[in-house]
């Protein structure tokens, strides 16, 4: 099963190394190798931080050709700040995890999970299988009450489907219990799902403001358009 692992830092092409050495020249007063500052992990987050990376992909998103890892990492950073959530590997992780479904074509409504029947396949696995089981569950509860929470609310209102709220228990419980696993540590999530699980309501409120603002939920929004290729 495939694990989505917290590497859009890592993973900036030389275009997002161009577009961050022009945008920060003001900041750091000379055309400084930048491919020298992004290898150290204090300085890259410090960087990437800075309000004038924020205000040109959030503001002129479609005359960029950044990548989805560094367009997904500054948005989400930016939501959790503003939710009091300061934590780059989380906001790494969440990014990576958007990518990861937009890779997959995620750009209509998701299946929602039976949670019973997903539940029944987590108590009849062990192993490294269950730890899997249970955050694939966690993670998709995540991006669907995150980034599709009118779709949820209609099924509510005209299947008596259960709520956010139902959604928000059994996402954070299966967080907390994919951090006790020693594959976690081994992975270097147990902190991510620590705070996933303790702060997950924070966060799913965090993406649910991502998802007012990006282009493929539905309404005008943002979202560069090459991405989506």
């Amino acid at each position: 099963m495939r694990l989505v692992l917290p590497r859009c830092r890592q993973g900036l092409t030389p275009e997002d190394i161009t577009f961050l050495m022009q945008t920060l020249r003001p900041v750091t007063g000379s055309a400084t190798d930048m491919f020298s500052l992004m290898s150290d992990p204090h300085i890259r987050d410090r960087l990437l931080d800075e309000a004038a990376v924020r205000q040109q992909i959030l503001e002129q998103p479609d005359a960029l050709r950044v990548s989805a890892s560094l367009y997904f990492y500054v948005l989400t950073r930016r939501a959790l700040m503003e939710a009091g959530v300061d934590n780059c590997d989380l906001a790494d992780y969440l990014a990576s995890l958007m990518v990861a479904r937009l890779q997959e074509h995620a750009s209509s409504p998701q299946h929602v999970p039976y949670v019973v029947d997903a539940a029944l396949e987590i108590g009849e696995s062990s192993g490294a299988e269950r730890f899997y089981l249970i955050v694939r569950l966690a993670d998709h509860l995540l991006f669907i009450t995150g980034l599709y929470p009118a779709h949820l609310e209609r099924r509510r209102q005209r299947r008596g489907a259960p709520s956010i709220d139902y959604y928000d228990q059994i996402g954070g419980a299966h967080y907390r219990a994919a951090s006790g696993h020693v594959l976690a540590r081994e992975y270097c999530l147990e902190d991510i799902f620590k705070v996933l699980s303790s702060a997950y309501v924070d966060v799913r409120a965090a993406l649910n403001r991502i998802g007012d603002q990006l282009a493929f939920m539905g309404a005008d929004g943002p979202l560069p358009r090459h991405l989506l290729n």
